[in-house]
């Protein structure tokens, strides 16, 4: 989440790290941004409406290959948002192979508490999806922040690490991701020479 207003992004962009650059969107709680080094080109889909949540849909064509969804999903959402929520997912899923899905869900993933909590669990397990993230990512100790993909994606995701900072109850999350680049054979080139 960002907390940024129509008009703020200049703000984002004097925060941002050398060398990288921000896909954000801003709705009605602020928004959502990922970071991205300049070596990683990427376009901005259109994001399904999702009641109570704020995201954003990316495209990755370099250096590597994949679909890219952060989600803010609201802790005041509605059982139809709960409904709305799990129907675009699964469609978005079923759309891309490709597809990697975080953010802040404020579901209780390790430690159900809600029937939502429990609902969400089985849903991904019924769509064969895995959930990477295996410690709290909240002070409080829940695990809240969620990192979504298929079971068989081809990326490998050696290292994920959650730091506490200062100006939040969740902390920041590091994923690190390998993926395997595609090869090229080279062809000889056979010059043609006029006689």
């Amino acid at each position: 989440e960002t907390w940024l207003q129509e008009g703020e992004e200049s703000y984002l962009s004097q925060c941002l790290p050398p060398n990288y650059s921000a896909g954000h969107t801003s709705h009605r709680g602020g928004g959502v941004a990922l970071l991205f080094p300049f070596s990683f080109h990427f376009t901005e889909l259109p994001t399904p409406d999702i009641p109570g949540a704020e995201a954003i849909l990316l495209q990755l064509s370099s250096p590597v290959s994949a679909h890219v969804l952060l989600l803010y999903f609201s802790p005041s959402h509605t059982a139809a948002a709960q409904d709305r929520l799990l129907e675009t997912l699964t469609d978005l899923f079923s759309l891309y192979s490709d597809l990697l899905v975080l953010g802040d869900f404020n579901v209780h993933f390790h430690t159900p508490s809600r029937s939502f909590d429990t609902r969400f669990r089985q849903w991904v397990d019924q769509i064969n999806l895995q959930q990477h993230i295996s410690v709290p990512t909240h002070t409080a100790g829940a695990t809240l922040d969620l990192f979504l993909s298929h079971s068989d994606c081809s990326f490998q995701f050696p290292l994920i690490t959650t730091t506490p900072v200062p100006w939040s109850d969740h902390f920041l999350i590091l994923v690190i991701l390998h993926a395997t680049l595609p090869s090229f054979v080279s062809q000889p080139v056979r010059s043609l020479s006029s006689s």
